[in-house]
């Protein structure tokens, strides 16, 4: 959706709604719960500046299925028209049947500098718990720099 309806330039916002069929399998084994998906983000754009937020879950259904529940937010700021720099959180909360629940946090920064056909772009991101695994953490940093002919 647009902001335009609500009167609010630069504004931009969605819902999104699923769900997935257990299947006949598990119907016969006694599971009939169907995986449900939602979402709903909003995005503000103001000059050179844009905020984006987003909330999520899962309902994985069923007998021991894991439920997801995320946060994600993320700032990009154009300083000028070669210079951008980002930063954003994503945070995961994976809800095990019959375990400890454990949450996945990552945190990114990216900063892009573009001169004529040149481009030089560098990130560092950093995660804990990835994919829900308590002590599975990893990080990366990489520079790039390219050139348009």
């Amino acid at each position: 959706g647009s902001g335009d309806t609500m009167g609010v330039d630069g504004l931009a916002w969605g819902v999104g709604y699923g769900e997935q069929n257990a299947g006949d399998a598990a119907e016969t084994g006694g599971d009939e719960g169907d995986t449900t998906d939602i979402t709903a983000f909003v995005n503000y754009t103001y000059g050179p500046v844009t905020f984006g937020y987003q909330e999520s879950a899962e309902d994985a259904g069923g007998q021991g299925g894991t439920n997801q529940y995320s946060k994600r937010w993320g700032l990009a700021f154009n300083v000028n028209e070669n210079l951008a720099i980002s930063y954003g959180e994503a945070e995961t909360e994976f809800a095990k049947a019959g375990a400890v629940h454990v949450t996945e946090d990552i945190d990114g920064i990216a900063v892009s500098y573009t001169m004529g056909s040149m481009k030089i772009a560098g990130n560092r991101n950093e995660a804990e718990s990835v994919a829900g695994t308590a002590g599975n953490d990893d990080h990366m940093t990489e520079i790039a720099v390219s050139f348009a002919f």
